[in-house]
């Protein structure tokens, strides 16, 4: 899953994901970021500190005003 659903209720603070679709989510970020950082690590090299960047992509339904979260 590389994008989540998150509902905010017309007048509320409070937002709704589905905890199995937050979940999936997460997963999904967590494995795109341990791939990224196996493929920053050069041949053969010693152990050591590599940096990883993911972008996310949030955008307003303008019927339903949920927020969708791609990644």
């Amino acid at each position: 899953m590389r994008s989540i659903l998150v509902q905010i209720p017309s007048g509320e603070r409070r937002c709704t994901v589905a905890a199995a679709a937050l979940e999936s989510f997460a997963r999904e970020i967590i494995d795109d970021l341990l791939f990224q950082a196996a493929r920053a690590i050069p041949d053969g090299a010693a152990a050591g500190q590599v940096e990883a960047t993911l972008t996310f992509t949030v955008m307003l339904d303008p019927v339903t005003g949920d927020l969708r979260i791609n990644r």
